[in-house]
């Protein structure tokens, strides 16, 4: 197969229709404080740097890089949680998959967590993949996408729910600084700040390599 392409989805200017709100510091009962009545809950007194919700459930990353799971949450539980379990290793980002968990550490290399569901909230150890990456998204289906240093763009080759790990790195044309992938497909962030989509991506059919 070529290399396929990432195109400029819009250079639309997007407004911000973020309101002001008032804290008022109530407690929900869930380990947890409202900030508003009607928008944003605390987590209390844990101090995250990075956080990420998947169907594998919220899963977040400290200030000295500590991988953090919130007990309860994910895999159709519909609950906030009910506290924050650590010990699961240590990386500087991370994203959550239904299935598989992408984390990169402080050297930017790749790892992944897999065989998470209702049973098993934690999956498996983190496994060592090769590459090297900046920023990385798993989607639900497993689709892997990734952005090196270089800030060329790469797709996981064999990612998905039946395979989490994949093959093999394939590079994508074009240039991003960020990509994420979820179910409206893969969307990017270009050096020059622009709005990215990959055609044929929404609803990650297959193996969710779109055209270009």
């Amino acid at each position: 197969l070529g290399h396929p392409q990432i195109t400029l989805y819009n250079p639309s200017i997007f407004k911000d229709e973020c309101t002001e709100t008032t804290t008022i510091g109530q407690s929900d009962g869930s380990n947890g404080v409202i900030i508003s009545s009607d928008s944003w809950w605390s987590n209390g007194d844990q101090k995250l740097s990075w956080v990420d919700a998947g169907v594998a459930g919220v899963w977040a990353i400290t200030p000295d890089m500590s991988v953090v799971y919130r007990e309860g949450t994910g895999h159709g539980l519909g609950t906030t949680g009910t506290g924050w379990c650590g010990g699961l290793g240590k990386m500087r980002s991370i994203s959550v998959g239904s299935q598989s968990i992408w984390g990169l550490n402080r050297a930017d290399e790749v790892f992944v967590k897999i065989g998470l569901s209702k049973n098993d909230t934690k999956g498996k150890e983190w496994a060592k993949v090769d590459g090297s990456m900046r920023t990385i998204s798993v989607g639900p289906t497993g689709v892997c996408w990734a952005v090196d240093k270089a800030e060329t763009v790469w797709r996981r080759w064999g990612a998905k729910s039946s395979n989490n790990l994949g093959t093999k790195w394939q590079s994508v044309g074009g240039k991003l600084k960020h990509v994420t992938v979820g179910q409206a497909g893969i969307w990017g962030v270009s050096p020059n700040n622009e709005v990215m989509y990959r055609d044929g991506t929404y609803d990650l059919p297959e193996e969710a390599e779109g055209s270009g």
